[in-house]
C-alpha cells in the first residue's frame, strides 16, 4: 500500500463531514506527521461497535491505516478503546472501500489490540485453508 502523505490523506477525519455522528473531530497529531516507511499513514478507517442483537451503533472511534496494514490511534499509538457494557460486534468502514462486520461476538471485557495470535479474547480472524 503505497503513501500519499502528506497530499492525500486528511489532517482531520473525514468521517463527520460525511454524516457519521458521534466522532470527536480527531485529528493527527503534529508528532506523527513525519513518520515514513512501513508505519506512515495512508488513510482514516471508521471502527463501530454494534449491539449484538440489535445491531444499533454503540460507539464509534476514528482511526488510522498504516502502510503496513496496522489500525492506530490518530496521535500514533495502539488501538485501546474502552468496550460499551453490552456484547457488541465490530465494523469497519472506509470511505472508499466496502465495510465489513466480523460475527464474532465480544463482551464487555477488555482486548489486547498489539496482539496478533491467541491467547486473547479477540479472535475475531479465522485463518483460511
Amino acid at each position: 500500500m503505497g503513501s500519499a502523505w502528506p497530499d492525500l490523506v486528511p489532517v482531520v477525519e473525514p468521517y463527520t463531514a460525511l454524516g457519521y455522528p458521534g466522532i470527536a473531530n480527531a485529528g493527527i497529531s503534529r508528532t506523527v506527521l513525519p513518520v515514513a516507511g512501513n508505519n506512515a499513514f495512508v488513510d482514516w478507517v471508521l471502527l463501530e461497535a454494534r449491539h449484538s442483537t440489535t445491531n444499533a451503533v454503540v460507539g464509534r472511534w476514528a482511526l488510522l491505516v498504516q502502510r503496513d496494514g496496522d489500525v492506530m490511534l490518530p496521535d500514533g499509538w495502539p488501538v485501546t478503546i474502552a468496550f460499551p457494557s453490552v456484547p457488541v460486534r465490530l465494523a469497519v468502514r472506509h470511505r472508499n472501500h466496502l465495510g465489513a462486520m466480523c460475527s464474532t461476538v465480544f463482551g464487555p471485557a477488555p482486548c489486547r489490540w498489539t496482539s496478533r495470535s491467541p491467547p486473547h479474547p479477540c479472535t475475531a480472524q479465522t485463518p483460511l485453508p
